[in-house]
Order: C-alpha cells, then sequence, then structure tokens
C-alpha cells in the first residue's frame, strides 16, 4: 500500500530570529544599492517575497521589514517619482502577501 509521508516540519537556523534579522540586512542592503527608482521597486518584490516566510515562521514582523525597505529605498534621497510611495506600498503588500501564502502553502 502506498502511504504518504508527511513532510518534515522546517526548524534549525533558517526560521530563527538572528537569521531573520540577517537577511533583513542583506535585502535592505541590496534595496539601498539599486541603481535607480525603477530597480528599487523591482528589488523591493524581490526582498518583501524573500523576507515573508520569515513572517509566517514568526520570526520577523510585517512592521520590521516594511520600514526597514522603505528606509533603504529612501537611502539615496527622495525619491523623484511623483507616484513612488504608492507604487511602493503596492510592490510591498503584493509581493508579502505572495511570499506569505507561498511559504504557508508549502509548509
Amino acid at each position: 500500500m502506498f502511504r504518504h509521508k508527511q513532510r518534515p516540519v522546517t526548524t534549525g537556523p533558517m526560521y530563527t530570529v538572528e537569521y531573520a534579522k540577517a537577511a533583513l540586512r542583506y535585502e535592505t542592503d541590496l534595496m539601498s544599492k539599486a541603481a535607480n527608482q525603477t530597480g528599487a521597486l523591482n528589488q523591493l518584490n524581490k526582498s518583501v517575497y524573500q523576507l515573508a516566510r520569515f513572517y509566517a515562521h514568526d520570526v520577523l514582523s510585517r512592521n520590521e521589514a516594511y520600514n526597514a525597505l522603505r528606509e533603504a529605498a529612501w537611502s539615496k534621497g527622495e525619491p523623484t517619482y511623483h507616484d513612488f510611495n504608492i507604487k511602493f506600498d503596492e510592490v510591498f503588500e503584493n509581493g508579502w502577501l505572495a511570499g506569505f501564502f507561498e511559504q504557508s502553502r508549502v509548509d
């Protein structure tokens, strides 16, 4: 008889607060190095998607990620796109939800 094995729960260093903080530092560094505002929004989408998995494991808050990434996006000065604030929020929310639900589905 064929039996399905239950997928093991991921534990260990990948889902600790320390690892989440290190990942957040890495992603904010990438954000601050974006060449332009379009690049920053593209990087934001990738970064948020990656960071949402830590929220799914309760080791990183949404506000912590949002504030750090927003600060990194503004690190080169005030963005010049007139709607950059709106786009930032839209990209953040979409990436956050996609990353969170993907991680929830996998676990």
